[in-house]
């Protein structure tokens, strides 16, 4: 178990970290860690947590925050902090504690100075120094919090001296100059660092430079606190005026050494980092820019921004010679986010400046930040931002700094303001995740099973925190066949216990958590929608709100990256995003928005139907709303929303919708010939037929049978389809539905011309012409399937007469059946030997197939070109 104050006060046991939240349960046990191995009484504890007079409750409320921080080291376990007559005592040694372990490194290093090895004091000290990673006590308030960081930073700095004071005594003054240059800058009041400084530069041959620094420090002694400077820095300063002989570097000096890099704070590096090169080439590119202050990678939580941040910062250390600073914003996590004055004095502590000397009011900060980065070559990372108005008071200034920002935000405010520039971090490429999967569980067992390694890329939905995951569990269980694992594999076991920040779903409640009631509810519905995306229209549908509202609900999930923009206007989920999203939903809120959802779809499918096949039986009841002024219009709409009606039908029974099941299986029907194949129109059929028996209305049962015969048609002849559209007769002609009894008439011709069978197919044409001539409207088609059956037994000019009839017709002025019609009517005109009165029908319907996309019909007609 290991505690830290040097900075963030923190626990962790095994590398984790051991959560400990709330701020008087941090309080305890800072103040316990404090006073390490030595008994603390209750009252003493009271009088640290209240500034003013203390609650009644005061030692119930010590009591139970004790008895918290106990039970949590006791789970991480360890149990460190035991009950003493009358309070509590910590214990823990310089293993345990990085203050003990600073101690220890102080004195050590003093004990070989005595003995005169300035060698071994230099690094130990060092060590001792570096486990300052920012202003102690971190994320602790309370009267007593700033008068022991105080204490605390006073004695690094102390320590800071002493190196100082060491280094020069060794001759390494120019090693030197850069840190003495940064502390001094930090805490201009410490005499012993100005003297250090005035030294290193008297000696690095820089007189004129160590005498300005003693006017400065003269001054602000005068001006701040009023006192002269001590005798020390006032002897240092007549010495170097008189160039005193005995100020230079010692004889045995050794030769310069390099200074060794300090202020590297980015966490350590992954040993298995694996992909990522056009990013990382995209980094170097955006980087190269020497205006360039501030880049954005955003991302969903879980792709790996984090890693590809730290991993570029450690390929490039050389490009920062002054140092990386890294910080946690904390913008999507359990604790709230870090509040830019918090960072400001988290980061001016990483670099000296003493907590004291952080002006209170946030542009005061922001500005000293400032100030001390200037003219500095550093990296400053901004992990887990959670907007930009958090990130930009901690920007550099006229600096040559680099500022890399994490966040699921898009930061567009950083783009808009500040110049940034911003990259996009998708998911791991197939074989990257392949790869990663290989180096953590060995590539013997994925060469062993590749399809199943294939399989578990695709359940982690090549979301790099997925596949760490999986291949973490695979790792640690050797007899685990890698498609035993992925038959199990879901969102909630996409988890390593213990480890929240290795848990998929709390990296999905933490970016859910961040959206406004609104967008959590948008987020919930669009979750169990059927089809592959949505659009601004579906999600009023689904929210029972405005188009406007909506599309403005998708842009902020789009921002928090949640969904994605893959289309304009269209947006795409995750399937992990996809899992989490409908989990956090129940029936009673899912059922009735799946409802609206299908019947907006039946709705526009029936609109869209009724003004591209305005002659054909539709579905009873529908096409009161028109919404599409055109065809174009209408069949542009038709293209980007069939797979989705598509899933909606194959979702069938299970979505609680059965009429609009049918319904759109109904309207599908027209899409059989050339746009749906085989398998994907019997599937239809056989959904509709399934929710058109639950309903008990023979019309539906009479449409589902339609949909499955004209299914039976749609790659060749099969004898089943005859069965269905001689029941959808019986039943329409019961219901007295006689728009689709000509509909039922029609496929039985289709069925009978496939067979051959030219006299049937000639009656049924026949009728379903007379049955809609009665109605008052023909489908042209119908005319048109007379006049085939006519080609077919000889009689060309009757049947020239019937197409030429049907492409007259206003119902028919574009679309499938007018293509089948001009084809037909060529072929006729080539049978007469009239090849010249061809060629016209046949460019036409070539051109209708190859807009409408139907490029396989409009390949056979181009092929009969040239017979």
């Amino acid at each position: 178990m290991r505690f830290t104050v040097l900075g963030p006060v923190s626990a962790s046991a095994g590398g984790q970290p051991i959560p400990i939240t709330r701020a008087q349960r941090r309080a305890v046990l800072a103040f316990l860690l404090l006073h390490a191995n030595r008994a603390v009484t209750v009252t003493e504890l009271i009088d640290a947590l209240w500034d003013t007079e203390p609650p009644a409750t005061a030692r119930a409320q010590v009591f139970a925050a004790v008895s918290a921080v106990r039970r949590a080291l006791r789970a991480a376990g360890a149990e460190p902090v035991s009950s003493v007559h009358g309070g509590y005592r910590l214990d823990a040694g310089p293993d345990r504690l990085d203050l003990l372990a600073f101690e220890e490194s102080v004195t050590a290093a003093r004990e070989h100075a005595g003995r005169g090895d300035l060698d071994a004091a230099v690094p130990v000290l060092r060590d001792g120094l570096a486990l300052w990673t920012g202003p102690a006590l971190g994320g602790v308030s309370g009267a007593w919090v700033e008068p022991a960081r105080a204490s605390l930073d006073d004695r690094r700095l102390t320590a800071m001296e002493q190196l100082f004071a060491w280094e020069l005594d060794r001759g390494d003054h120019d090693a030197v100059l850069a840190e003495l240059t940064a502390a001094t800058a930090a805490a201009p009041l410490r005499e012993r660092l100005a003297g250090c400084l005035m030294l290193a530069l008297y000696r690095a041959g820089r007189q004129a430079e160590a005498l300005a620094v003693y006017r400065r420090t003269h001054r602000l002694l005068v001006d701040e606190i009023g006192i002269e400077p001590g005798p020390e820095l006032t002897a240092l300063h007549q010495g170097i005026l008189s160039n005193d002989d005995t100020l230079r570097a010692p004889a045995t000096a050794r030769v310069t050494r390099p200074a060794v890099p300090q202020r590297r704070f980015l966490p350590r590096d992954i040993p298995d980092f694996t992909g990522r090169a056009d990013e990382l080439a995209r980094l170097d590119e955006l980087t190269a820019d020497a205006d360039l202050l501030v880049v954005g990678t955003v991302g969903v939580g879980g792709v790996g921004k984090s890693a590809l941040t730290v991993h570029w910062g450690h390929r490039t250390a050389d490009r920062f010679p002054d140092g990386q600073l890294y910080l946690n914003l904390r913008g999507y996590e359990d604790r709230a986010p870090l509040r830019p004055a918090e960072a400001l004095s988290t980061l001016l502590g990483a670099l000296g400046v003493p907590p004291q000397r952080v002006p209170s009011d946030l542009d005061g900060a922001s500005a000293l930040f400032r100030a001390t980065l200037a003219g500095q070559r550093v990296l400053l990372v901004l992990d887990n931002a959670r907007s930009a108005e958090q990130v930009r008071p901690l920007l550099p200034g006229a600096s040559p700094a680099l500022v890399l920002v994490t966040s699921r935000d898009t930061l567009s405010g950083l783009i808009a303001r500040d110049g940034a520039r911003r990259l996009d971090l998708g998911l791991l490429p197939h074989a990257d995740a392949l790869a990663l999967i290989s180096r953590i569980i060995g590539a013997d067992r994925v060469a062993a099973e590749p399809r199943a390694a294939d399989d578990l890329v695709a359940v982690c939905g090549r979301l790099p925190l997925a596949v760490r995951i999986a291949a973490a569990h695979l790792s640690v269980r050797p007899g685990q066949s890698i498609a035993g694992y992925v038959t199990g594999t879901g969102l909630d076991s996409l988890a390593i216990e213990g480890d929240p920040a290795s848990n998929l779903r709390v990296v999905f409640d933490q970016s859910y958590r961040s959206l406004t009631g609104e967008q959590q509810r948008a987020l919930r519905l669009i979750g169990p929608a059927p089809g592959g995306d949505v659009t601004a229209e579906a999600v009023a549908a689904l929210t029972s709100g405005e188009p406007a509202e909506a599309g403005a609900v998708l842009r902020a999930l789009a921002d928090a990256s949640l969904i994605v923009e893959h289309r304009p206007g269209r947006f795409t989920m995750h399937d992990l995003t996809r899992e989490y999203a409908s989990s956090r939903t129940d029936q009673a809120e899912r059922g009735p928005a799946l409802r609206r959802l299908t019947g907006w779809l039946v709705g526009a499918v029936e609109s869209a139907v009724a003004v591209l096949y305005p002659a054909y039986a539709q579905a009873p009841g529908g096409g009161a709303v028109t919404r599409f002024t055109d065809a174009g219009e209408a069949r542009e709409w038709f293209a980007a929303e069939l797979a989705n009606i598509i899933a909606v039908v194959a979702s069938g029974t299970a979505l609680g919708c059965p009429d609009a099941v049918w319904r759109l299986a109904f309207a599908l029907r027209f899409f059989f010939n050339g746009r749906l194949d085989g398998a994907t129109a019997l599937m239809l059929g056989r959904a509709a037929a399934e929710a058109a028996d639950g309903t008990g209305d023979p019309r539906a049962r009479a449409s589902a049978d339609l949909v499955m015969a004209r299914a039976y048609t749609t790659d060749g002849h099969d004898p089943r389809s005859r069965e269905h559209a001689l029941r959808c007769l019986e039943l329409a002609h019961d219901a007295g539905w006689h728009d689709i009894e000509a509909d039922a008439h029609n496929s039985l011709s289709v069925h009978h011309m496939f067979a051959g069978e030219l006299r049937p197919a000639a009656d049924h044409a026949r009728r379903a012409f007379d049955l809609s001539m009665a109605a008052g409207v023909v489908p042209p088609q119908y005319l048109g399937k007379v006049g085939l059956i006519l080609l077919l037994i000889g009689q060309l000019a009757e049947a020239a007469d019937c197409f030429e009839q049907t492409l007259a017709s206003r119902n028919h002025q574009a679309g499938f059946g007018r293509a089948i019609s001009l084809l037909n009517l060529a072929e006729i005109r080539r049978l007469q030997g009239r090849d010249d009165e061809a060629a016209q029908p046949l460019d036409e319907a070539i051109a209708i197939l190859t807009a409408e996309g139907n490029t396989h019909v409009a390949a056979l007609a181009e092929a009969d070109r040239g017979r």
